[in-house]
């Protein structure tokens, strides 16, 4: 008889994913949703900072190429905020660019990703830092 591991879940965790692509934010809300987490999409950061405001994510994942501004700049506000607005909510960036946004440039985050993104790796990080 084999047992299988149990299947990861987030229940009663809220995940901002902030990516301007469309496909992969609706993959990635999919993902996270299935494991039971409430998870919430923002194109920009603009959007994203009012939910980290009104709704306190858990975890933000941060797609750094944003358009207007970018997911670094959308992390030095975060690291600004107090503790209790949400200033030390972990991030972990994402990007398909890591010569224009290397590790170096990502000071504050929690994790750093590049693209594509392995998705049981995305989740298994994501666990390890909500624990």
């Amino acid at each position: 008889m084999t047992t299988s591991r149990p299947l990861r879940t987030f229940h009663g965790r809220t995940i901002l994913i902030v990516e301007d692509n469309l496909d992969a934010r609706e993959l990635w809300q999919w993902t996270f949703q299935s494991l039971g987490a409430h998870a919430i999409g923002a194109g920009n950061v603009e959007l994203a900072q009012t939910f980290v405001l009104s709704r306190r994510p858990d975890l933000v994942i941060v797609d750094l190429a944003l358009p207007v501004e970018s997911g670094h700049d959308f992390v030095q506000w975060l690291r600004r905020l107090l503790p209790e607005q949400g200033g030390r909510t972990p991030c972990i960036a994402v990007t398909a660019y890591p010569d224009v946004f290397p590790r170096v440039h990502a000071r504050g985050l929690d994790g750093y990703m590049q693209k594509p993104i392995d998705i049981g790796a995305l989740c298994n990080l994501v666990a390890s830092l909500l624990r």
